[in-house]
């Protein structure tokens, strides 16, 4: 092209250079790595005791409860209080009804008392759990709050010990009023630094163990009996329990919160010592419910060998290692890993800063060195179509042979294939999953073996805009006679064929994500996790992504193992 007379030279020189410029950048892009989620951001960090004392009581007060598409016409009326187990908590409170309200707050500085310009800046409150008097347990989430406010978040972190003696009902109603109290502080005139600082229209919230439900009922309170001056975008759960609808006491009432229309993140380490049952995945398994999913995005992490007190630095140093059996992450690393994820997850769902979606979605590696975390992400309704997710309405008889689009299911020389509920009073070996679902379980011992699911002719999406195949997939563990390789990943292959009769290579899962084994727990047995896989469509080359026919899994990357899998979807 520019072998051409002298005067168009420059010209072609010119188109030679923007081309170059171009590739080069298309190339960065295609390379960019997110920021460091664990690296301070921008922001000079303060922070500051706010205390009302003794100032509020919350005995008396009742919540009214219902939730149709899960209950029906069922509604109760639940009485919360500060002391509603007990005896009654100790305190500082010397009228025993009454709430001690203080709480630590991080915000980003101007460097003179205030807050900074540039905001008003989302609000993030965070709710210890069970402990002694004695601990200043809500002092031990700094290091979230440091991180999270220099990256131009306000973090409250709620002192809690009025509520040591109550249900997990009172405390969420305990975070409520913390939301008001920053509604009236963010008011004109109301004199306080935050006045006109809070955007209260995106508040996270954040509990660990008892706090990490509480959170839950927090949402799930201003659901049936809304404030105004609000709204929650975001819930994240640290080693949760799950208290409602198992231990009345506790709970208040006889359901199971099913959380939607918000972004949802639990964290749990392999070693907690405490909720060492794992109780809280039921509380992800729940939320985005194929009834009422709602645009509810969802986050899983299964941290290898952390335990449950070392996510709070004040429990680490007080309470000591919940685990009993040593080789516990240290406290550094678990904390470095709940700053990664958990910065990871509000700067996507909060502050809109989607390119932290990459470590979400195992798309980056695992930000912090010499740590193993399993991830399941699940993106919200509108950003994904479901090809099978196992379910069936209440009443339904299960047909293992049709997926979610009505499309067949088969199977070559898989025997125990089958859909089942799995959970921990399953048969074993399916009872080291400790959530709650229907999915699908298989085992092989041959090349041969292979499962498929039918795209139905006729369905429509846009492979530009859902570009990814996505499940979620966890071997199972058996005590002995596993098929699985001792303490190793398992793999398998994919491929994808089309209408036109084109078939695309095998891919096989492990270059896109891991199959962890199951891990050791302080109940001295192993829980299964699923991990998210997410293969990219354009990796499957030779098929008309328009016309996908059907999806198959051959087993012969690895000569055995047995696996349970689930939501498979084309997903963005």
């Amino acid at each position: 092209m520019c072998n051409k007379p002298e005067k168009i030279l420059l010209s072609c020189t010119l188109i030679l250079l923007i081309s170059a410029v171009l590739v080069a950048a298309v190339a960065g892009i295609a390379a960019a790595v997110p920021p460091d989620p664990t690296a301070p951001g921008p922001y000079t960090v303060a922070s500051m005791q706010i205390d009302y004392g003794c100032d509020w009581d919350l005995d008396g007060t009742t919540i009214i409860w219902t939730d149709p598409t899960f209950y029906g016409t069922t509604q109760y009326t639940i009485p919360l209080s500060d002391d509603d187990l007990s005896p009654p908590d100790d305190g500082r409170c010397a009228d025993q009804s009454k709430v001690d309200m203080k709480s630590w707050v991080y915000y980003p500085s101007d460097g003179g008392g205030g807050v900074a310009p540039g905001g008003p800046f989302p609000l993030v409150a965070i709710l210890h759990g069970q402990q002694v008097w004695s601990i200043e347990g809500y002092k031990g989430y700094q290091y979230l709050g440091d991180l999270l406010a220099s990256h131009g978040f306000i973090v409250a972190s709620i002192d809690g010990r009025s509520f040591m003696n109550a249900s997990i009902a009172s405390r969420g109603e305990h975070v409520r009023e913390w939301l008001r109290r920053f509604v009236s502080m963010n008011s004109s005139d109301s004199g306080s630094i935050f006045e006109g600082k809070v955007d209260l229209s995106k508040v996270s919230l954040m509990g660990h163990s008892r706090g990490g439900e509480a959170v839950v009922a927090a949402w799930e309170w201003q659901r049936v009996q809304p404030d105004s001056g609000y709204s929650i975008a975001a819930v994240i759960s640290i080693a949760p329990v799950q208290f409602f609808g198992i231990y009345p006491t506790y709970g208040g009432a006889m359901f199971l919160q099913h959380m939607r229309d918000v972004a949802y993140m639990i964290i749990h380490g392999s070693k907690d010592g405490d909720v060492s049952d794992f109780q809280g995945y039921r509380l992800y398994d729940r939320s985005a419910d194929f009834r009422q999913p709602g645009e509810t995005p969802k986050e899983l992490m299964f941290v290898k060998d952390a335990n449950h007190n070392f996510f709070n630095s004040i429990w680490e140093t007080q309470e000591g290692d919940d685990y009993c059996c040593g080789g516990t992450l240290t406290g550094t690393k678990a904390r470095n890993v709940a700053k990664a994820y958990m910065n990871s997850f509000l700067q996507a769902y909060v502050l809109g800063n989607t390119e932290y979606l990459d470590y979400l979605s195992n798309l980056q590696p695992n930000p912090v060195s010499t740590t193993t975390v399993a991830l399941d992400y699940q993106t919200p309704s509108s950003e994904h179509l479901v090809i099978d997710h196992n379910e069936e309405w209440p009443g339904d008889s299960h047909n293992k042979k049709l997926n979610t689009l009505g499309g067949a299911i088969k199977v070559k020389t898989l025997p125990n294939y089958a859909e089942r509920f799995i959970y921990k009073s399953a048969t074993s070996p399916f009872s080291s999953y400790k959530g709650e679902t229907w999915a699908a379980s298989l085992d092989w011992d041959a090349a041969a073996d292979l499962y498929k699911t039918i795209i139905p002719a006729g369905t429509t999406f846009d492979p530009n805009m859902f570009d990814h195949f996505s499940f979620r997939v966890g071997q199972v563990y058996r005590s002995s006679g596993s098929p699985n390789p001792p303490d190793a990943n398992q793999d398998f292959r994919i491929a994808i064929s089309d209408y036109l009769g084109n078939k695309s290579p095998w891919l096989n899962v492990s270059s896109y994500g891991p199959i962890y084994p199951p891990w050791l727990t302080s109940e001295g047995g192993t829980k299964t996790v699923m991990s998210v896989i997410r293969l990219p469509l354009a990796d499957f080359t030779g098929v008309d992504l328009n016309q996908i026919k059907m999806i198959r899994f051959k087993f012969n990357a690895v000569p055995a193992g047995e696996i349970v899998f689930d939501d498979l979807r084309f997903t963005k």
